[in-house]
């Protein structure tokens, strides 16, 4: 039996607006949003409180809502160092950098900028468990990336001369000393190279470039050691003998890695390289004056 045209239509109608009404339905589902109406307070204290309870996606959710919602509300600065923290948290380090140089450029007088400068640098390492703690369990960490590691210090570095009373300068000193001993051991690593091929003018230069930008790095003396060797090849006995007597005069034979008054050895390197803006009367930290390196470094 054929059907009807009448019977087609009134199917036809019933089949659309059966669409009609799943489509609408899932409208409003999707547009329900329980959040529409809440003030900034509420909003910035709801991701707060998915922070502290680690649900991390959740809460940037509503931190992206506080400041679309609200960009210049009274949560909004606060909103975005939480966000910023939430990147790092969870291991997203390139969002919690980008996060926290916009907010520095935005907010250079912000009174928790300091923090911000101080979460930069952990995330340029995606610290977690990180680079610092990774240390404490003898870990070889002389292959890390040296562009994050400089970038790190020099985060560090804004932070202890832009705010050095800051609660985070303390500790900002400390990492900065490690930081250096990485990029003394990245640098002397280099100039080994160089003398196993026999590049021993270039294993001069990257030995002094250590010992005149990391003067208080725990391989002052094996650079020395390599420098005077070098000078011996090169067959510049006189510089080989200034450099055996400093070394003779500030360690010890048994023990290695120590560390040396950096104002007897620097005055000699300083008769070569007139230039250099280093005081060995500065503060141990303000040796690294330079913003920027040569392209082999």
């Amino acid at each position: 039996m054929l059907a009807t045209g009448s019977t087609i239509n009134r199917f036809s109608s019933s089949v659309i607006f059966f669409l009609f009404a799943i489509l609408f339905a899932g409208c409003s589902t999707l547009e329900e949003d329980k959040t529409k109406n809440w003030t900034d307070a509420e909003l910035y204290f709801a991701a707060k409180s998915d922070l502290d309870a680690k649900f991390y996606d959740r809460a940037l959710l509503l931190y992206d809502k506080l400041l679309v919602r609200y960009p210049f509300g009274e949560y909004s600065k606060q909103g975005e160092i939480d966000k910023a923290f939430v990147y790092w948290k969870k291991g997203d380090s390139v969002n919690a950098i980008s996060t926290c140089d916009r907010f520095i450029a935005d907010h250079p007088e912000h009174p928790s900028v300091d923090y911000v400068y101080y979460l930069k640098a952990l995330a340029n390492f995606d610290d977690n468990p990180g680079l610092f703690k990774s240390a404490i369990y003898g870990e070889d960490l002389d292959s890390t990336d040296p562009v994050r590691i400089r970038e790190a210090f020099f985060t560090l570095k804004a932070l202890v001369e832009r705010f050095p009373d800051s609660k985070y300068s303390e500790d900002s000193r400390m990492r900065m000393g490690y930081l250096a001993n990485i990029l003394a051991k990245q640098e002397l690593n280099v100039a080994l190279y160089y003398s196993r091929i026999g590049a021993h003018v270039a294993v001069v230069n990257r030995a002094k470039f250590l010992l005149v930008e990391y003067p208080d790095s725990i391989y002052t003396k094996d650079a020395l050691v390599l420098l005077s060797e070098s000078y011996r090849i090169l067959g510049m006995t006189d510089l080989q003998d200034d450099i055996d007597r400093i070394v003779a005069e500030n360690f010890s034979s048994e023990m290695v890695n120590e560390q040396p008054d950096s104002s007897v050895w620097f005055s000699f390197l300083k008769r070569d390289r007139e230039s250099n803006e280093v005081q060995s009367g500065s503060p141990w930290w303000k040796f690294w004056d330079r913003d920027t390196f040569d392209e082999d470094h």
